[in-house]
């Protein structure tokens, strides 16, 4: 029996929450909102990859996140 394994080291970081959302006009373009206990960092969903769009750091620690319908005013 053969087998292979395939692993990236990397150190373990915990995901508090996480959500899906649009945040430009462009409806096809959506964004990967992930908290972290002490940071939230936003990634655009590309079809083969996410590529990481901001981050920041957050003072106190962070117990989850949601996303909130805005309405647009003209």
């Amino acid at each position: 029996i053969a087998m292979k394994l395939i692993a990236t080291y990397s150190q373990p970081t915990s995901v508090v929450d996480c959500f899906c959302t649009t945040l430009t006009e462009d409806e096809q373009l959506e964004y990967l909102v992930i908290a972290r206990p002490s940071s939230v960092e936003v990634h655009a969903v590309l079809p083969d990859a996410l590529a990481l769009q901001g981050s920041f750091d957050v003072w106190g620690r962070v117990v989850s996140v949601h996303s909130l319908p805005v309405e647009v005013c003209s």
